[in-house]
Protein backbone atom coordinates (compact mmCIF):
# COMPACT_ATOMS: atom_id res chain seq x y z
CA UNK A 1 0.00 0.00 0.00
CA UNK A 2 2.90 2.33 0.74
CA UNK A 3 4.24 1.79 -2.81
CA UNK A 4 0.91 2.99 -4.25
CA UNK A 5 1.12 6.23 -2.27
CA UNK A 6 4.65 6.83 -3.60
CA UNK A 7 3.42 6.28 -7.16
CA UNK A 8 0.44 8.60 -6.60
CA UNK A 9 2.74 11.25 -5.10
CA UNK A 10 5.15 10.95 -8.03
CA UNK A 11 2.27 11.32 -10.52
CA UNK A 12 1.00 14.45 -8.75
CA UNK A 13 4.50 15.91 -8.71
CA UNK A 14 4.96 15.14 -12.42
CA UNK A 15 1.75 17.00 -13.28
CA UNK A 16 2.76 19.97 -11.11
CA UNK A 17 6.10 20.54 -12.86
CA UNK A 18 5.94 23.41 -15.35
CA UNK A 19 7.61 22.72 -18.69
CA UNK A 20 9.14 26.19 -18.84
CA UNK A 21 7.75 27.24 -22.20
CA UNK A 22 7.04 30.93 -22.55
CA UNK A 23 4.58 32.99 -24.50
CA UNK A 24 3.98 31.57 -27.99
CA UNK A 25 3.38 34.02 -30.83
CA UNK A 26 2.91 33.84 -34.58
CA UNK A 27 6.02 35.19 -36.30
CA UNK A 28 5.95 36.07 -39.98
CA UNK A 29 5.86 38.92 -42.46
CA UNK A 30 3.47 39.16 -45.40
CA UNK A 31 6.18 40.49 -47.72
CA UNK A 32 7.92 37.08 -47.52
CA UNK A 33 5.00 34.78 -46.57
CA UNK A 34 1.70 35.50 -48.30
CA UNK A 35 -0.28 33.53 -45.68
CA UNK A 36 0.82 36.00 -43.00
CA UNK A 37 -1.34 38.85 -44.29
CA UNK A 38 -5.02 39.46 -43.70
CA UNK A 39 -6.90 37.20 -43.86
CA UNK A 40 -4.39 35.20 -41.79
CA UNK A 41 -3.91 31.52 -42.72
CA UNK A 42 -2.19 29.81 -39.80
CA UNK A 43 -2.07 26.47 -41.62
CA UNK A 44 1.27 27.37 -43.19
CA UNK A 45 2.78 29.36 -40.30
CA UNK A 46 3.98 28.02 -36.95
CA UNK A 47 4.09 29.70 -33.57
CA UNK A 48 7.39 30.45 -31.86
CA UNK A 49 8.20 30.21 -28.15
CA UNK A 50 9.31 33.78 -27.47
CA UNK A 51 11.66 32.69 -24.66
CA UNK A 52 13.54 30.37 -27.04
CA UNK A 53 13.56 33.04 -29.73
CA UNK A 54 14.97 35.48 -27.15
CA UNK A 55 17.92 33.17 -26.45
CA UNK A 56 19.51 34.45 -29.68
CA UNK A 57 19.42 37.92 -28.11
CA UNK A 58 20.76 37.24 -24.62
CA UNK A 59 20.69 40.93 -23.60
CA UNK A 60 16.89 41.15 -23.92
CA UNK A 61 14.77 40.79 -20.77
CA UNK A 62 11.52 38.79 -20.79
CA UNK A 63 9.62 40.72 -18.12
CA UNK A 64 7.32 42.46 -20.62
CA UNK A 65 7.24 39.93 -23.46
CA UNK A 66 4.16 40.30 -25.69
CA UNK A 67 2.92 39.19 -29.09
CA UNK A 68 2.63 41.94 -31.68
CA UNK A 69 0.68 42.41 -34.89
CA UNK A 70 1.42 45.46 -36.99
CA UNK A 71 0.58 46.82 -40.42
CA UNK A 72 2.83 49.15 -42.35
CA UNK A 73 2.72 50.80 -45.74
CA UNK A 74 6.11 50.49 -47.38
CA UNK A 75 6.31 52.32 -50.71
CA UNK A 76 2.53 51.97 -51.02
CA UNK A 77 2.45 48.21 -50.26
CA UNK A 78 0.71 46.99 -47.09
CA UNK A 79 2.85 44.63 -45.01
CA UNK A 80 1.51 42.68 -42.03
CA UNK A 81 4.04 41.58 -39.44
CA UNK A 82 3.48 39.22 -36.52
CA UNK A 83 6.21 38.81 -33.93
CA UNK A 84 7.42 38.44 -30.36
CA UNK A 85 8.34 41.70 -28.67
CA UNK A 86 10.35 41.84 -25.48
CA UNK A 87 9.40 45.31 -24.31
CA UNK A 88 5.68 46.07 -24.28
CA UNK A 89 6.32 49.78 -23.71
CA UNK A 90 8.24 50.25 -26.97
CA UNK A 91 6.65 47.51 -29.11
CA UNK A 92 4.51 49.92 -31.13
CA UNK A 93 7.00 52.77 -31.44
CA UNK A 94 6.63 54.25 -34.94
CA UNK A 95 9.40 53.71 -37.48
CA UNK A 96 11.68 56.64 -38.25
CA UNK A 97 12.05 55.59 -41.90
CA UNK A 98 10.27 57.99 -44.24
CA UNK A 99 9.30 55.17 -46.64
CA UNK A 100 7.47 53.30 -43.83
CA UNK A 101 4.04 54.48 -42.69
CA UNK A 102 2.68 52.79 -39.54
CA UNK A 103 -0.99 51.92 -40.08
CA UNK A 104 -1.83 49.66 -37.14
CA UNK A 105 -0.12 48.08 -34.14
CA UNK A 106 -1.38 46.08 -31.18
CA UNK A 107 0.15 43.88 -28.53
CA UNK A 108 -1.35 41.05 -26.49
CA UNK A 109 -0.17 38.50 -23.97
CA UNK A 110 -1.92 35.19 -24.64
CA UNK A 111 -0.57 32.33 -26.76
CA UNK A 112 -1.33 32.92 -30.44
CA UNK A 113 -3.20 36.16 -29.80
CA UNK A 114 -1.51 37.98 -32.71
CA UNK A 115 -3.27 35.79 -35.26
CA UNK A 116 -6.60 36.63 -36.85
CA UNK A 117 -8.82 39.45 -35.61
CA UNK A 118 -10.56 38.58 -32.37
CA UNK A 119 -13.97 39.91 -31.44
CA UNK A 120 -14.08 41.27 -27.93
CA UNK A 121 -16.99 40.30 -25.67
CA UNK A 122 -18.61 43.77 -25.81
CA UNK A 123 -18.48 43.69 -29.63
CA UNK A 124 -20.15 40.28 -29.75
CA UNK A 125 -22.81 41.36 -27.25
CA UNK A 126 -23.48 44.56 -29.18
CA UNK A 127 -24.06 42.58 -32.36
CA UNK A 128 -25.91 39.58 -30.94
CA UNK A 129 -28.03 41.13 -28.18
CA UNK A 130 -30.41 43.02 -30.51
CA UNK A 131 -30.87 39.90 -32.65
CA UNK A 132 -31.68 37.77 -29.59
CA UNK A 133 -34.09 40.38 -28.23
CA UNK A 134 -35.77 40.69 -31.64
CA UNK A 135 -36.26 36.90 -31.81
CA UNK A 136 -37.73 36.76 -28.29
CA UNK A 137 -40.01 39.73 -28.97
CA UNK A 138 -41.23 38.15 -32.23
CA UNK A 139 -42.20 34.93 -30.42
CA UNK A 140 -43.97 36.73 -27.57
CA UNK A 141 -45.88 39.26 -29.70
Amino acid sequence: MQGASYIAGFCLLAFAVHTGSGLRCWTCSSNSERHCGDPFNKTYISMVDCNRDRSQHYHIQTANVVCKKSKHLVNGEEIVMRSCEWNKDTACTPSHHTAVQNVFCETCSEDGCNGAFRFSTPTILTVLLPAVLWTIAAKIL
